[in-house]
Parts: C-alpha cells; sequence; structure tokens
C-alpha cells in the first residue's frame, strides 16, 4: 500500500513537471518550423504544384465529371443529370471551375498551420529543426532544396519505369502459366 502511494506521487510530481511546458515554448518550436519551411521553400514548391494542378484537373476532368455525375444523381433525373453534364464540357464552365473551387479550399497557410507544423514538430524537436534551417542555409542545403524536386521527379520517373515493367513481366508470367494450365 505504501509502495502504491509512493509511486503514485511520483507520477503526480512528474506530471506536473510536465505540464509547466509553457505557450511560449511551443510558440518558439511552432515558429521554427515555419522558418524551417520557408527557409526549404517548401511555400513556394506547394504554389508551384497548384499551378500544375490546374492541368491536372483539365487532364482528369472525365474522371471528376463521372464522380459529379453520381453526385447530380442524387437530386436530380437523368435528362437534368445529361444538362448539367452538357453544361460541365463548355470550355469556360467544367475543370476551369472545378480548379478555381479547388484553389480556393486549398489554402496553404492552414496547410502549413494544420498539417506541416505538427508533422515536423512530431518527428523533430526544436533543437533539431534549428540545426535544420542552419544547414538549409547553407550552401549545400540551398543546393539540395535546389536539387530534390529534380532528383524526387527522376526517381518517381525511373521507378515508375521499373514498376511497370515488372507488372508486364509478371502479366506475361501469368499469361504463360494460364495457357499452360488450359493445355493440360
Amino acid at each position: 500500500m505504501k509502495y502504491n502511494f509512493f509511486i503514485g506521487c511520483i507520477l503526480f510530481s512528474l506530471t506536473l513537471l510536465l505540464l509547466p511546458i509553457s505557450p511560449a515554448v511551443a510558440d518558439s518550436k511552432k515558429e521554427a518550423i515555419k522558418e524551417l519551411v520557408e527557409v526549404m521553400n517548401i511555400r513556394n514548391n506547394l504554389e508551384a504544384s497548384l499551378e500544375t494542378m490546374e492541368e491536372t484537373i483539365k487532364l482528369n476532368s472525365p474522371y471528376f465529371l463521372k464522380e459529379i455525375k453520381v453526385m447530380l444523381a442524387r437530386d436530380l433525373d437523368r435528362e437534368e443529370v445529361s444538362r448539367a453534364t452538357e453544361k460541365y464540357g463548355l470550355e469556360d464552365f467544367g475543370s476551369t471551375r472545378l480548379y478555381e473551387l479547388f484553389q480556393a479550399r486549398f489554402n496553404l497557410d492552414q496547410i502549413i498551420d494544420e498539417v506541416m507544423v505538427p508533422v515536423y514538430g512530431e518527428h523533430y524537436n526544436e533543437e533539431e529543426i534549428r540545426q535544420l534551417i542552419a544547414f538549409y542555409n547553407t550552401d549545400l542545403g540551398r543546393k539540395s532544396i535546389r536539387l530534390t524536386p529534380v532528383i524526387s521527379t527522376a526517381i518517381a520517373e525511373k521507378t515508375r519505369d521499373a514498376s511497370h515493367t515488372a507488372l508486364t513481366a509478371a502479366k506475361e508470367k501469368v499469361a504463360l502459366e494460364l495457357k499452360k494450365a488450359i493445355e493440360k
């Protein structure tokens, strides 16, 4: 009984020690993460990605239209869905309007505050974040920032090609195995 009381007191004391982490420390870490995001040029990269998103939406517009048709079919009859589909296909509406609405809802500040800050905060302590900021302010760090998209794209392309080759070979092997299975 005394042992449980002693353990309880220790746990209570530790809890009290951990609770008064001042908001200034949290704010300091948050500000450091925001500085890291800026130093790493993440905001500009996201903005550039948004610019390419318009083309992506246009290319995928037929798939999005299918999803929109399903949404429309909940409230409209077939003829009304067809008329809406025609309107969507007009150059000044459809994918252009979809991109406008997407862009209005995709808030970079919100992404930084609600996604990047918590994720970086979960994986790095404030000192590590400050070390990253120092690194990314060096020549090598700036080169790393500049080359990361280029390297990522090259890796993605080569990985996509390798996976396509592997999948094609796997499909050919399955076809051969099926052919042998039906010949027996």
